[in-house]
């Protein structure tokens, strides 16, 4: 009965609405707003559908020197009489490189089955004195922030040099400003102005906020990044945006009069200059701006990596990383691949990160890793990378195993070789030949001697009967057979329980847990040192690693997947650790002069706290 009841009311519904509309036919309308605008500004073109909706996007034509670019759309809906009315309109900003007088032809829409022809529009562009494309600069105190279309920032985090090495990744912050209440749309993502560097890992959806800057309110609209220079020299480093900008016209066209002027014949009380705020949000219309924003090309000094020193194993890594987790084999047998799984952390450029090699190299044969990169910063500057590869040992017997790979320091200006702790291992089964090797062995040995056959002809010769007597005694009832028995026993015994001390020795689960109670204690000490020192954020680097290692020992986890959103989603909000981690990242572009080095005691404090709540 109730379903019954449901569908009677949507069937009356449909019925109305279909009442209400008919009579109605959809029609299209067109019009510019407004009719002229200067080089470096727009106009808002706006196609109109009435009594229906578009079936695919207008496309109107464009002019040459012309760009017409859509800019969102509009649904009114209306009453009158009785009938209902809807229309959705169409908004483009439209702009030209060159002053002159325009015409978008008539073209065709469809809507709602039926094709329409709009009529055609008109405009003109005027000679502009705006800024030129490209030439954007931050305002100074003075200016006005409405009338200033915006500017970017690239900005570096504090560091102690001013250069950096070919191949080196360095974090940097992108940060666009704009005049409050006002609307922009991104038109491309921050891009580099000219040659020289690259930008890599741009957010994905940058951050929106609003910054009081020189005493002035701006929208802003920041992205983090890394840059990287591949040859040596100096280079003015820049980055470009475009967007457009909807900005207030301050032409006497631009002001809409209010309908208190018309009411009280020109003396309306609501001229006082107390409402010229309102009525210029209410009544002064906007246009579209094209704007072509550019930072200042500082320069930046790039150093070629010395040649000196340089280890044989080094892949082109720059930056300072450490051995995470890894697993190496506990037994092994020659032929048979053998899965390596390790971890390095550290920040740098990863991507020219290669997987550590085994050693000894010659007594292995290796095979290309899967990588896998968790990044622990919006830039991903640093983080983690995973290298899982397979290894066939080609060479048998008692071998001491153990993982390397080299990188430089950019700090120390030094290169630097990374070994983990070596692991017995005893490898069984033949040494691996190549089938060169064989070849190559055959032809050094000479011509094979041809063995004489023996003819059907030839007798064997007379053999003598010995003299000597063999006893029919059973084994079993022999004492020396029991003695071998015995011994052999004992010596599978002892085998077995050697081999029992060996894995329990080599467990790659026991070694991943020495290994990170070993960097939590090392992590810990570096923290309480730099809290000592007044080192800022070397206190929050060994503080969030110290934590991360602990968490990630607790929780099963790779310690560098322990992050703000990972302990939020299992811990209280008022956590010391929570804060710890939130401290850390913001010192990664902020200066660590924010944070009085006279609070690092209370820092220390809350580290062991959260390392004791930690079980």
């Amino acid at each position: 009965m109730k379903k019954t009841h449901r569908k009677f009311q949507l069937w009356l519904a449909a019925l109305f609405v279909a009442l209400m509309t008919s009579g109605y036919s959809a029609e299209v309308s067109i019009s510019m707003q407004p009719k002229s605008f200067p080089v470096g500004r727009g106009g808002q073109l706006s196609i109109i559908a009435e009594g229906g909706s578009f079936d695919t996007p207008p496309n109107p034509p464009t002019p040459p020197g012309v760009t017409i670019r859509p800019y969102g759309q509009s649904r009114n809906v209306r009453i009158i009489n009785g009938r209902m009315t809807q229309s959705l309109t169409q908004n483009y900003v439209v702009s030209a490189d060159r002053a002159g007088d325009y015409t978008i032809p008539s073209f065709e829409v469809e809507i709602g089955g039926q094709t329409l022809k709009t009529d055609p529009v008109t405009f003109q562009v005027t000679a502009g004195t705006s800024p030129q494309p490209g030439n954007s600069q931050q305002p100074s105190a003075a200016a006005d922030p409405d009338q200033t279309p915006g500017f970017i920032r690239l900005d570096f985090p504090k560091r102690e040099r001013e250069h950096l090495y070919v191949g080196e990744m360095a974090p940097v912050r992108i940060k666009a400003y704009f005049p409050p209440n006002t609307q922009v749309s991104l038109q491309s993502t921050p891009k580099p102005e000219g040659k020289g560097f690259t930008l890599h890992n741009l957010s994905d959806e940058p951050e929106q906020s609003t910054e009081i800057l020189n005493g002035k309110r701006y929208r802003t609209v920041t992205w983090f990044a890394g840059i990287s220079v591949a040859k040596a020299g100096e280079y003015p480093i820049s980055v470009g945006l475009d967007a457009t900008v909807m900005v207030k016209d301050t032409s006497p066209q631009g002001r809409r009069s209010s309908p208190f002027d018309s009411f009280f014949g020109g003396n309306s009380p609501f001229n006082d200059p107390f409402f010229d705020d309102f009525f210029d949000n209410a009544f002064t219309r906007t246009i579209p701006r094209e704007v072509s924003l550019k930072s200042p090309g500082d320069p930046l000094i790039i150093k070629s990596l010395p040649d000196e020193g340089r280890p044989a194993n080094f892949s082109g890594a720059v930056g300072e990383f450490s051995l995470g987790g890894y697993r190496l084999p506990a037994e092994a047998k020659t032929g048979e691949p053998q899965k390596i799984r390790v971890t390095v952390n550290g920040k740098g450029n990863f991507d020219r990160l290669s997987a550590p090699t085994l050693e000894p190299a010659a007594d292995w044969k290796t095979y290309k890793p899967k990588t896998e990169f968790s990044p622990g910063d919006v830039a991903s500057f640093s983080g983690s990378k995973t290298f899982d590869f397979n290894a066939v040992p080609q060479k048998s017997g008692d071998q001491s195993i153990s993982l390397a790979f080299s990188y430089f320091n950019p700090t120390t200006e030094t290169y630097e070789t990374v070994t983990s702790e070596t692991i017995d291992l005893t490898i069984s089964g033949a040494d691996v030949v190549s089938d060169a090797t064989v070849t190559t062995g055959a032809q050094s040995s000479g011509s094979p001697q041809s063995t004489p056959k023996s003819t059907a002809t030839e007798l064997a010769p007379n053999r003598k009967i010995s003299n000597t007597y063999v006893s029919l005694t059973p084994l079993l009832y022999s004492t020396g057979y029991w003695t071998i028995v015995c011994i052999s026993l004992l010596g599978i015994a002892a085998g077995f329980a050697w081999t029992a001390i060996r894995k329990h020795q080599t467990d790659p689960v026991r070694v991943a847990e020495k290994h990170a109670i070993r960097q939590e204690q090392q992590a810990l000490e570096l923290a309480e040192q730099a809290a000592a020192s007044g080192d800022v954020k070397a206190f929050f680097e060994h503080a969030r690693r110290s934590l991360q290692e602990r968490y990630g020992a607790l929780w099963n986890r790779s310690p560098e997947a322990i992050t703000v959103s990972e302990l939020r989603s299992n811990l209280p909000g008022d956590s010391a650790t929570i804060e710890i981690f939130r401290r850390a990242d913001e010192l990664a572009y902020a200066p660590a002069g924010e944070t009085d080095a006279r609070d690092l005691p209370e820092w220390n404090r809350k580290l062991k706290e959260a390392l004791d709540t930690a079980v």
